[in-house]
């Protein structure tokens, strides 16, 4: 029985003790902070250290013996816990010189048997909003900014499987958006079921195919197709039509689960 954590850098880690946040039961336990998101095994809150620094506290619970069995061989009692993926996922991308929340710390607490809980520590991207919440909300952006978001969309995604980073989960709820310097810069969110393996193989076709699927409630064929293009560097001859006729072959099967998500954006 136990709780560790594991720091990103010493300065983190000094950070944190001084805030009185520098163990495993501390943050697992903390009770402060603002709401981001919640649902029956996780939840996200909003904290601001003394310094100034906001972060982002992200919790899995594995409250009862059943949670806790039938993640056995992904991290309860085996294996790496979904915080660590995470973790390793976001340090990897800011190597790789890709957008991504910058990783604070991890850590998790051990019953007899079992992980019972862990957690997942990041800096805020300050100024940045969830697509799909910007897509949403922003229907009247002017039709030049929101070419250049879907235009930013398919590069990042691009620039993601080329460095060999497949999501495994990629949708616009997925994706934060900051308008700067005349365009768009995209970060990816929620990395816990990440791979990497270059090249990509068929799982970048699978991303796409996911994120297609989710992105039919909020955008048009016209602009999912020009995301498709801006991924593959603007060619629109064989290889386009390629991968165009794969990823919707593929689509169908993600489809059951990505749509109804779609109301979340609406909910926030």
């Amino acid at each position: 029985m136990g709780s560790d954590i594991h720091f990103a850098t010493p300065a983190w880690e000094k950070a944190l003790h001084e805030a009185g946040l520098g163990t495993a039961s501390a943050l697992l336990d903390f009770e402060g902070g603002e709401t981001a998101a919640r649902s029956r095994s996780t939840s996200v809150v909003r904290l601001v250290l003394p310094d100034g620094a906001a972060l982002y506290l992200k919790r899995y619970r594995y409250a009862c013996l059943r949670d806790r069995v039938r993640a056995a061989f992904r991290g309860t009692l085996v294996g790496r816990n979904r915080a660590a993926r995470e973790f390793e996922n976001l340090r990897r991308l800011g190597a790789a010189g890709l957008d991504a929340p910058a990783p604070v710390a991890w850590g998790a607490r051990r019953g007899p048997c079992f992980l019972s809980a862990c957690f997942l520590l990041t800096r805020e991207i300050e100024n940045a909003v969830r697509m799909d919440a910007l897509l949403t909300t922003s229907a009247s952006l002017p039709g030049g900014r929101r070419r250049k978001l879907l235009d930013a969309t398919g590069r990042a995604v691009s620039a993601m499987h080329g460095a060999g980073y497949t999501d495994g989960s990629l949708a616009l709820r997925n994706l934060l958006a900051r308008e700067e310097g005349g365009g768009w810069r995209l970060f990816k969110v929620d990395c816990g079921k990440g791979r990497w393996r270059v090249p990509p193989g068929r799982r970048a076709l699978e991303d796409l195919a996911r994120f297609d699927a989710g992105a039919r409630g909020l955008l048009t064929s016209r602009e999912r197709l020009r995301i498709l293009r801006a991924y593959l560097g603007g060619r629109l001859l064989a290889p386009a039509r390629r991968w165009t006729e794969g990823v919707a072959r593929a689509r169908e099967k993600y489809a059951v689960w990505e749509e109804p998500r779609l109301g979340e954006a609406a909910e926030r």
